[in-house]
């Protein structure tokens, strides 16, 4: 998403050496805008920016689509699931075992 986004938004005027260091990274856009002058590496930095925005923001929406989309079908497969008769063992042994471990 950033490559995308800063393919179409360098500023005008930005050398292609930084355009291309700005493409890379947000680091190689800070850097890159360091050896501007004030207001070109300003609106690199910017644009820069705003692309690392949108890309962590596309990044976080799919996050919550795919796990929004896993809790629900964990829901409908272990929707009539039963606990087995061993479960209820495993506690009572835990419990067992703690309070043997305990007292000693």
């Amino acid at each position: 998403m950033y490559r995308l986004q800063t393919a179409h938004t360098i500023p005008i005027g930005v050398p292609r050496q930084a355009a291309a260091a700005a493409h890379e990274s947000l680091a190689g856009a800070a850097a890159a805008a360091a050896g501007l002058p004030h207001g070109l590496g300003s609106a690199l930095l910017d644009t820069a920016r705003q692309a690392f925005t949108h890309g962590l923001n596309a990044a976080a929406a799919v996050s919550i689509v795919v796990a929004a989309t896993l809790a629900l079908l964990a829901v409908v497969l272990l929707r009539d699931t039963r606990p087995t008769a061993e479960a209820p063992q495993a506690a009572e042994t835990g419990a067992i075992a703690a309070a043997a471990g305990g007292c000693g």
